[in-house]
């Protein structure tokens, strides 16, 4: 039996950190053709357990890609994979992906989606072509990628499955449809009477909540965050951001923030939602609302311009964004965006658990118009 290898090399934590990936190098990246065609016909010659494999696996969940991307990619053998911080969803995703492709292995970068991004950016920009698979938080900074020619065409054959709002056709496609802000809250610390105040935003700066502390995140920081604060600006005013700073709150990142709910250092408090399931998952005493409208964005995945394994790349992109793939997101992280996937994590199950079904309709553009004027405006109000 074919050995199955899954690499870690590095942990990026800062722009100072280390990176060395095998087999990478700042030539351009191989001139093999990635191809997603119709099937047409196998080789005679070809090897018969990866004809078992694209026969019973690839033309069963991915129908559509031919057996000539599934051998170019078995004869890369490698994917660089520069994903976002969502440890239970891309596990998930990798060890199924090796349990049908084990010719294949993983090297990891991971970080949170800002400074991955511009990691990513930087080594395109000096010519150092290490990724074949970037994964962002939000479209805004992959379409300035794009704009950049560092990411690559390439139309999934599972397309027409999603919301057009979801993707950049040819190009990224999404990992899940997050909600941006919950009110993650300490079951321990907030009553079910206050909790009752939590299901609208206006209910974060209630005179029933006084006394608890509440963590909130820097707009500055993460699209997810700006579109909170855009969103308050937008529907209650700047009054709002007022009486949120009189409260005295703690200033942290998603994760950290969450944290400090589950720890008890802060009561409440405005998390995404992927953040809120990790703490939960965690067995921490939390639970959350999800104000009406949603905040959401949809997570994007490219596939690098210059990827040194470009074949390996397509068919894990294929894999990614198939009814397989998707399931194995919906129920580790966000609810998938793929119309024929439902709702399939436990925590929807929960009986305090609600979901509103209004989307919020952000225009980007305004948002990155505004945001200069927002963040200097959050810091005069919450940092003096």
């Amino acid at each position: 039996m074919m050995q199955v290898k899954r690499v870690r090399i590095a942990l990026v934590v800062g722009t100072g950190a280390l990176l060395i990936l095998a087999g990478c190098s700042n030539q351009p990246a191989s001139t093999a053709t990635p191809d997603n065609s119709a099937p047409g016909a196998i080789p005679s010659d070809a090897d018969p357990e990866l004809v078992q494999i694209y026969q019973n696996i690839v033309e069963k969940e991915m129908p559509g890609v031919s057996f000539d991307l599934l051998q170019k990619a078995k004869d890369e053998g490698t994917i660089n994979l520069y994903h976002i911080r969502l440890p239970d969803a891309n596990a998930g995703l990798m060890g199924e992906f090796q349990k049908e492709f084990p010719f294949i292995q993983f090297t990891e970068v991971e970080d949170s989606g800002p400074p991955l991004m511009q990691r990513f950016l930087t080594e395109e920009r000096a010519g150092q072509y290490n990724a074949d698979i970037i994964q962002g938080t939000d479209t805004t900074a992959m379409d300035s990628a794009i704009d950049e020619g560092f990411i690559a065409q390439y139309q999934v054959t599972s397309e027409s499955y999603f919301p057009e709002a979801s993707y950049r056709s040819g190009y990224y496609y999404p990992l899940g449809q997050a909600t941006r802000a919950t009110i993650l809250y300490n079951t321990n610390l907030i009553s079910d009477a206050q909790a009752a105040k939590l299901k609208d935003f206006k209910g974060l700066w209630d005179p029933a909540l006084a006394g608890k502390k509440i963590v909130l995140t820097d707009p500055s920081s993460a699209s997810a965050a700006m579109l909170f604060w855009y969103y308050l600006d937008q529907t209650y005013g700047q009054e709002s951001w007022q009486k949120l700073a009189a409260l005295n709150p703690l200033i942290q990142s998603g994760t950290p923030a969450a944290q400090s709910i589950a720890s008890g250092d802060a009561a409440y408090g405005v998390v995404s939602e992927n953040v809120a399931l990790a703490a939960y998952n965690s067995g921490a005493p939390v639970q959350w609302t999800i104000p009406s409208p949603k905040l959401v964005e949809y997570i994007p995945e490219a596939i690098a311009a210059n990827a040194p394994h470009p074949n390996a790349a397509r068919l894990f992109q294929e894999f990614v964004m198939s009814q397989t793939g998707q399931s194995i997101l919906g129920k580790l992280s966000d609810p998938s965006a793929r119309t024929d996937v439902p709702e399939l994590r436990d925590v929807a199950k929960q009986p305090w658990y609600s979901s509103p079904s209004e989307v919020y309709a952000a225009d980007k553009s305004q948002i990155a118009a505004k945001s200069d004027e927002l963040v200097n405006e959050w810091k005069t109000l919450f940092q003096g």
